[in-house]
């Protein structure tokens, strides 16, 4: 399996972010043709009682119907039939293993090779291809900067709306084109922003956040916290989740989804109580 164009665009800019891959080096067909017995072999069996009884046991009238041609090869002791074959094991998560299965079998009859000749070449259905591509690609977690940030400490402030965005090393869409064989799918992964969780606060994030500076008046995520992290040993855990939903295509036109994949990252946040000090005018 060749993956290429695995690349993000950032969370707070349009350029884009590499995205690691972990590429195996194939990517084991979930079904495929097994070689059988010879034209002479098959024959002998399609015409013997043991396959009547074989027939009788799978209440058919008779197994020569999947070869209707088997006669034809009834002397051809070197030539092999070629049956179809699925198997789960190889169906990665996230993939319909029976319609795959169900599918290829309708539409695979097996085949007559003559010596000499290639068999069948393996077939990687879309669906797998794109799981396995999928699953090869580490998403990295969310990287992000917040405002307020005490020089020093770097602390925020209890009461004070504190603005979280993602920086550029989190990408916002991931593009992967995964080729195995004569099939190539392009999977989309799209994440909506980020999640916040954090003792002590009032989350409100719907979006990436944006970045602070002086001139900035709003964004879709702060959190406001109502108290210090001093009773949580003096940093409190912020954690930051995004979700991407993936989607794939091929230029055949078929389409399909993937399960969410989420990555997460806890970093610890000082929470500091703003101190003021009152006095009453002098008299």
């Amino acid at each position: 399996m060749l993956v290429e164009g695995v690349v993000g665009g950032g969370g707070s800019s349009s350029g884009p972010v590499t995205v690691q891959a972990g590429v195996p080096g194939w990517v084991h067909p979930v079904c495929w043709y097994e070689p059988s017995l010879s034209g002479a072999d098959m024959a002998a069996y399609l015409d013997s009682p043991r396959a009547r009884k074989d027939a009788a046991m799978l209440d058919r009238s008779s197994l020569a119907t999947d070869l209707p041609g088997y006669k034809d090869h009834a002397q051809d002791t070197e030539g092999r039939w070629y049956s179809p074959m699925c198997s789960s094991q190889y169906a990665p998560d996230g993939t319909d293993y029976l319609s795959l299965a169900r599918d290829y079998f309708s539409s695979h009859p097996s085949v007559f090779v003559p010596a000499g000749q290639e068999p069948p070449a393996p077939e990687i259905d879309p669906s797998v291809l794109a799981a396995a591509a999928w699953q090869s690609v580490t998403v990295p977690p969310p990287a992000t900067d917040h405002n307020p940030r005490l020089t020093g400490s770097g602390a925020t402030v209890v009461g004070v709306d504190t603005w979280v965005w993602a920086t550029t090393a989190t990408p916002r869409t991931l593009t992967v084109t995964a080729t195995a064989a004569t099939t190539t799918v392009t999977l989309t992964a799209t994440s909506t922003g980020l999640s916040l969780q954090a003792p002590d606060s009032l989350v409100s994030c719907t979006g990436f956040g944006t970045p602070w500076t002086p001139d900035a008046t709003t964004t879709d995520c702060s959190l406001t916290f109502t108290r210090s992290s001093a009773h949580l040993g003096g940093t409190t855990p912020l954690t930051v989740s995004t979700t991407y939903q993936a989607t794939w295509t091929t230029t055949t036109g078929r389409t399909g989804t993937l399960p969410p994949h989420t990555t997460t990252t806890t970093t610890p946040l000082t929470v500091a109580e703003a101190q003021a000090l009152g006095t009453a005018p002098t008299p």
